[in-house]
């Protein structure tokens, strides 16, 4: 059935060529603009494309969660792609858009840090950004100044680089629910393997060594005296001066309109007992402020686990930044799964890994700001 639809929408698309090349010639002829009947007949066919598009999107949907329940699927080994994982087993099936979308719907609602960061997907295997290294400042030419006078220096770039490396996701269900034809297999995978990658992709987020394939996070990142602020009072506390400094005089004026304000659960839980004048004046916690998200002194909250809490002395309790500028995360749009069958048999269980690839990393470093206790 697959490999029918793929022969019709190939030869759909040959037809569109075609039109497309007639309709161009006629636009020639006829003013700008190719004649009705060409029109209708492209805009038919492009509607059979799309058809022809949905319905495979659907037959390899459908074949691919038969393969997670039987191990196989029944159209023939030309649609079962091997996928290398790290441990070097190859038997792994490419996931269907479905799942993968399906599977990135879930991450961006498990993950607090790809709701605030920019994220970039790639088809190669190493994804490059230019970077300014170096800007001079321009200069002004009056009536002392030579005619043919050239600035001394100019913009220079580098290259932020970033290799997507494998992330890999358990998920074990009961054999029972496998093989239970009404059970939504594939969305329950889909679901379990976003709150894992979420996990992983927030904790390097914020303490990611950059080894073995690990987000650098923005721990790693140097930051001038200037962008980091030290809490007042003891370890144990923060004060509304803190975040005062902390948001506006550590983070830089251009990257405030964007802001986000990190902090964990037991560091938002001392925010909220802040008052302006210490005593009596209005908390500077709004539930309700920007956008109808919670706020501290107008700056959007993002609750992020991995953050220290106050409590010790030299912990990074908080960062503030606009973290679409200061972050970039790089995916790899494949998706695959692992049937594991034996590995947990005693328990009644089949096993499946889920593989994607992505990194992350720091690539504006003056777009946040730190906040460590004193």
């Amino acid at each position: 059935m697959a490999l029918r639809e793929d022969e019709l929408l190939a030869s759909a698309w040959e037809q569109f060529k075609g039109l497309v090349e007639q309709a161009s010639a006629e636009a020639v002829l006829y003013g700008g603009q190719p004649t009705a009947e060409t029109g209708a007949v492209l805009a038919r066919l492009d509607d059979h494309i799309a058809a022809l598009e949905q319905g495979r999107q659907a037959y390899e949907h459908k074949q691919f969660v038969r393969a997670l329940r039987e191990g196989q699927r029944a159209d023939g080994p030309e649609y079962v792609k091997a996928m290398t994982l790290a441990d070097g087993v190859t038997s792994a099936f490419t996931a269907s858009q479905s799942f993968a979308d399906t599977l990135s719907s879930y991450l961006v609602n498990a993950s607090p840090m790809r709701s605030i960061v920019r994220v970039e997907t790639t088809g190669s295997s190493v994804f490059t950004q230019p970077k300014r290294t170096g800007n001079p400042a321009a200069r002004r030419i009056g009536s002392d100044i030579a005619p043919n006078y050239q600035p001394t220096g100019d913009v220079t770039f580098g290259l932020n680089e970033f290799q997507p490396h494998e992330l890999v996701a358990a998920v074990q269900v009961s054999k029972w629910l496998v093989y239970d034809a009404v059970y939504k297999l594939d969305d329950a995978i889909a679901a379990a393997a976003a709150a894992q990658f979420a996990v992983s992709e927030g904790t390097e987020f914020i303490k990611g060594n950059g080894a073995g394939g690990e987000s650098a996070g923005l721990n790693l990142a140097t930051l001038p005296a200037a962008q980091v602020v030290t809490t007042t009072g003891t370890s144990s506390t923060v004060a509304a001066v803190d975040l005062v400094k902390l948001i506006h005089e550590a983070l830089k004026e251009a990257y405030l309109p964007s802001a986000h304000l990190l902090v964990s659960g037991k560091t938002l839980s001392a925010l909220r007992q802040l008052r302006g004048d210490g005593t009596n004046g209005p908390f500077l916690y709004q539930p309700i402020g920007v956008a109808g998200r919670p706020t501290v002194l107008d700056v959007p909250v993002t609750l992020c686990p991995e953050l220290d809490s106050p409590g010790s002395a030299g912990k990074t309790i908080g960062y503030v930044g606009d973290f679409s500028r200061a972050w970039l995360q790089v995916d790899r749009p494949e998706v695959g799964v692992q049937r594991l069958v034996e590995r947990y048999i005693e328990q009644g269980l089949i096993g499946f890994h889920v593989v994607r690839s992505t990194i992350g990393g720091v690539v504006n470093s003056e777009a946040f700001a730190r906040l460590i206790t004193g």
